[in-house]
């Protein structure tokens, strides 16, 4: 058991894990390895044992290979873009939509700040505070997307490791087949506006909930006046930063939700900002409320844990 701990430091938590592939294994290389031999010295033959066996293996593949007309070696793992979008939109929804079903109550308010960037692009950011409220914005809905598609490379650069599928859900409360369907927001790790290119650490990254994923309509440009690039956004609701150390005991990194004027901080940024999707554990305290659930916890906790 003493290896479980070193392990998980080292390479993260044990996710799927069962103890069953050490099961397998002692199997194979200690039970048919022991029976092989006479009982006497049994470690030296059981090493013996399974040296040969491996030989053997490697033979049978060497020898199908060449009965097979000596195939080339497989291609390259094929790589993907990082953020892969669908074609379409999930739906098309109304800014008051929005506010309602995403809860998302300062969407209009980030949606102007965006709009103020773009057409002055130089002011600072005192100028655009005053400016932004004042954009009549020329639209009434925009297209939204529920899924976000990350291709992630290893984090540990292992050679020939094909990229890693990983995805973050952004929908509201919608009726299904066997009833209604819980909201899903899910967190996600957002790259500093510098951009950072170690995938194997959190250094100068944030943890966000998504909220909205939604492109500008296609004349958004000429309504307003400025050139708006054709991308992906994300209105995301921001936690605290993360600390420089994890915690001594169970070394993970506390965060907390951000609140300005009893409001949730959020701003939209660009979806090519997130780096991948993240989760988060509540911090229970002595007594765990009764009212949480996995469907809600997320909303009723403060105090989030970063794993």
């Amino acid at each position: 058991m003493q290896h479980y701990v070193g392990s998980i430091q080292n390479y993260g938590s044990t996710d799927n894990y069962n103890t069953e592939y050490t099961e397998r294994l002692h199997i194979d290389l200690v039970k048919d390895a022991y029976k092989s031999t006479n009982f006497k010295d049994e470690f030296t033959q059981m090493t013996l044992w399974l040296e040969r066996k491996e030989k053997v293996i490697r033979h049978a593949a060497f020898v199908k290979w060449q009965l097979s007309g000596q195939p080339a070696p497989l291609p390259p793992p094929t790589c993907h873009p990082h953020i892969q979008m669908t074609c379409n939109p999930s739906k098309t929804v109304s800014l008051t939509q929005i506010l309602s079903n995403y809860n998302a109550p300062r969407f209009s308010e980030a949606l102007q700040m965006v709009v103020a960037r773009y057409q002055h692009p130089t002011a600072s950011q005192a100028r655009l505070n005053y400016i932004a409220p004042k954009i009549a914005l020329p639209f009434m809905s925009v297209p939204v997307f529920h899924k976000i598609k990350f291709w992630n490379q290893d984090p540990y650069c292992w050679p020939d490791c094909s990229d890693i599928l990983d995805v973050a859900h952004v929908r509201p409360r919608q009726k299904g087949k066997r009833g209604w369907i819980p909201e899903r927001f899910d967190t996600v790790l957002v790259n500093s506006e510098e951009g950072i290119d170690d995938v194997a650490t959190i250094r100068g990254c944030s943890i966000t909930q998504v909220r909205v994923v939604f492109q500008f309509p296609e004349n958004a440009s000429r309504l307003l006046g400025c050139e708006i690039p054709k991308c992906h956004f994300a209105y995301v609701e921001w936690f605290s930063k993360i600390s420089g150390a994890p915690d001594r005991n169970h070394k993970m990194f506390k965060v907390t939700r951000l609140f300005q004027d009893g409001h949730r901080v959020a701003s939209i940024i660009p979806l090519s900002r997130i780096r991948r999707s993240v989760h988060l554990l509540p911090k229970f305290g002595q007594i765990a409320p009764r009212d949480w659930t996995s469907d809600t916890v997320l909303e009723s906790s403060q105090i989030g844990i970063c794993t």
